[in-house]
């Protein structure tokens, strides 16, 4: 059978996979405001891709260690779907190291922290 894709579940995970590629690819400090306006284009185009299809389901397809994302979008079609601004939460999304980022490499993230404290 067919796999039914959602554009707005292809568009969480293509985020995911270019946020963590801007912030690798992209470290050095004169290119911060080019990764931070590739991120708002990201998530600007997130948001009218769920104004377009504003379904609660998306939040049973997103699996429990995702739960950053889950609550985020929660938040924006709820927002959406009240008629309020989404300029906040796109803010959030954009400025935080967990919302629109893959479960494995906020694994890594925490590895690496407890590797870095002192002992």
């Amino acid at each position: 059978g067919e796999v039914q894709y959602s554009p707005v579940l292809f568009h969480i995970d293509f985020c995911c996979l270019l946020f963590s590629m801007l912030d690798h690819e992209n470290k050095a400090s004169d290119k911060e405001d080019s990764v931070r306006e590739a991120k708002y284009f990201l998530v600007e185009v997130l948001v009218e891709l769920i104004r377009d299809y504003p379904m609660n389901e998306y939040l049973l397809q997103i699996d429990q260690e995702r739960e950053d994302v889950r609550t985020w979008l929660e938040s924006i079609l709820s927002r959406i779907v009240e008629g309020r601004l989404v300029d906040s939460l796109v803010e959030d999304a954009v400025q935080s190291e967990r919302i629109l980022y893959t479960p494995d490499l906020m694994k890594r993230r925490t590895k690496k922290k407890k590797k870095k404290k002192p002992t």
